[in-house]
């Protein structure tokens, strides 16, 4: 597999996880991003990025879990996802 054939899958690049104010902040988000953006600009539209996004109808005590962050609420096509 050469670099013009493969994919890049990002997982989980949430800007939650990068702003370090944010409950969920990962320690050396910042310092990732440099590589990331270098790795992005390489494979071009051979990108991609998931998250993940709240199924509503979820039974169960994930809910609970969901309405304490709510910015994790997200839904597809929202801001939020990126280096």
């Amino acid at each position: 597999m050469t670099a013009h054939s493969a994919w890049l899958a990002l997982i989980d690049m949430q800007s939650a996880f990068g702003d370090p104010t944010s409950e969920w902040s990962a320690e050396g988000y910042a310092e990732i991003v440099p590589t990331v953006n270098n790795l992005v600009a390489e494979f071009g539209d051979r990108v991609v990025f998931t998250r993940f996004v709240r199924d509503p109808t979820e039974p169960g005590h994930w809910p609970a879990c969901y309405d304490r962050w709510p910015s994790f609420q997200g839904q597809p096509g929202l801001p939020g996802v990126g280096p």
